[in-house]
């Protein structure tokens, strides 16, 4: 108050010392334009202000009604003000409370001259409030927030981590409404805030889910001397962790013993026969449970043998051949007798190209039985089947089930094969392409689109190469 009394009375002395001499006086111009400033917190600026003619006349600095300096002469003295040699106004260290209007003013004779300044000040977005741990039930809804300040206002996105999925926040943009969760909705959900000033900044949200177990049951065989060492492996998903219990045959209760190794290394327990004989058949049971309930899934081992494999080697593109020799291999505890081998024309796989009349229906599988003749005693035995009278631009559809003296195998994955025209090209310079399948998948009288796309891209590369 007593600074600006003084710069009062220093301006009106001046004021009444030259009105009798105004006339004739050389008036001043103010050359400066209004300008709007953007800058950085912490950082500093300059606001012009270029009077021509000053003479005696004094340039005043104010911020609203707060005066800053008259002349040379500093009212607000914290340190963070000064005026230059040219009556600049130079600001240091700035701070959101220094935005607002600066204005430059010279009283010629009780009319004022003056410039007009905006100084806006940036700044960087801060992520003020959100959570770091949420745990939830599976099946509930959950909201999570993320609230950030900054100038100009901060835009907030979300993604998740382990996929990168954007999540789209509601109206208000702090907020993100995650309906019925599952297992698969856990992890760390990330928060960005962004505002174009420096970089933008993030914080995560780790979301725990409780579920009851889940549970999976992988047959794994393994040749061992003159037996197979068997691995059940049960893989079992849940949270809390899960007490998990091994079954035979319903009610017998099994533990590490001399004939089975029971082994836990969440989440997979396995349940381990090192050499398996006829005792040691029958249903298998892998149960899991915890506070939230209980899964189970049973496995039989039987002396069938185990599903055919088709060679790694196996041709699946072939250029105008009439047949193809098929080969394949196949686990059993005890010798294979036959074989039984199912094939066709893919349903998505002919070339509409062919008369339809020529061709027999799609769904229909020619089968074949192949004796063993003489009986193979080793655990991995090696077949093969030659298919004749293949026909152009078709794909082939084969599987095969093998036979010993507990029963039949269960059908192998499905091996394709597509036998193009040939253009002159050797078929051996065509890249192999993946089209083996599960046996499921090409089911009779219906084939998945999952077969189908991969069967067409194949198609229409070859015949773009051969064209």
């Amino acid at each position: 108050m007593i600074g600006r009394i003084w710069v009062c009375f220093i301006l009106l002395g001046f004021v009444s010392q030259n009105k009798s001499k105004h006339a004739g006086t050389i008036i001043p111009k103010m050359l400066s334009k209004n300008q709007s400033y953007e800058v950085l917190k912490g950082s500093s600026q300059v606001l012009e202000c270029r009077v021509e003619n000053l003479g005696k006349f004094v340039v005043l600095w104010r911020k609203g009604d707060r005066i800053l300096s008259a002349g040379k002469l500093l009212v607000r003295k914290d340190g963070k003000v000064t005026v230059t040699e040219k009556y600049e106004l130079q600001l240091g260290d700035i701070e959101e409370s220094d935005a607002g209007e600066y204005v430059c003013e010279v009283d010629v004779f009780g009319e004022t001259k003056e410039v007009r300044h905006q100084l806006d000040v940036l700044v960087a977005p801060v992520i003020t409030s959100w959570e770091r741990t949420l745990e939830v039930s599976a099946g509930d809804d959950l909201t999570i927030i993320c609230e950030a300040t900054g100038n100009p206002p901060p835009k907030i996105t979300w993604r998740k981590h382990q996929d990168g999925k954007v999540i789209i926040p509601d109206e208000t943009g702090s907020k993100v409404i995650l309906k019925n969760l599952s297992r698969r909705d856990a992890g760390l959900y990330i928060c960005t805030a962004d505002n174009q000033v420096n970089e933008g900044v993030e914080k995560v949200t780790k979301i725990t889910v409780k579920y009851p177990p889940e549970v999976l049951i992988e047959e794994v065989w393994l040749p061992h001397s003159k037996t197979f060492e068997v691995r059940l492996v049960c893989h079992v998903n849940s949270y809390p962790s899960s007490k998990v219990t091994w079954f035979k045959n319903e009610n017998t209760k099994l533990s590490t013993s001399d004939e089975i190794v029971i082994e836990d290394h969440e989440p997979k327990y396995v349940m381990k026969i090192e050499k398996l004989n006829v005792k040691n058949f029958g249903k298998y049971k892998c149960k899991a449970s915890n506070a939230l309930g209980y899964s189970e899934e049973t496995i039989e081992i039987t002396g069938k043998p185990r599903p055919p494999i088709f060679s790694e080697d196996q041709r699946e593109i072939l250029s105008s051949v009439k047949e193809l020799n098929i080969t394949w291999s196949t686990d059993s505890i005890v010798p294979i007798t036959q074989y039984l081998l199912a094939y066709r024309k893919s349903q998505t796989g002919v070339i509409l190209s062919t008369p339809s009349s020529s061709m027999s229906s799609p769904s229909d599988w020619s089968q074949s039985i192949i004796p063993v003749e003489v009986p193979n005693a080793s655990l991995t035995s090696f077949s093969s089947y030659i298919l004749k009278n293949l026909d152009n631009e078709t794909v082939y559809d084969v599987r095969v089930k093998a036979m010993n003296a507990f029963g039949m195998s269960k059908f192998s994955k499905v091996f394709n094969f597509y036998v193009k025209t040939s253009a002159g090209s050797d078929s051996s310079d065509v890249a192999p392409q993946s089209l083996l399948t599960d046996a499921k998948e090409v089911s009779s009288g219906s084939s998945t689109i999952s077969l189908f796309l991969p069967v067409m891209c194949v198609i229409l590369s070859l015949n773009i190469n051969s064209s």
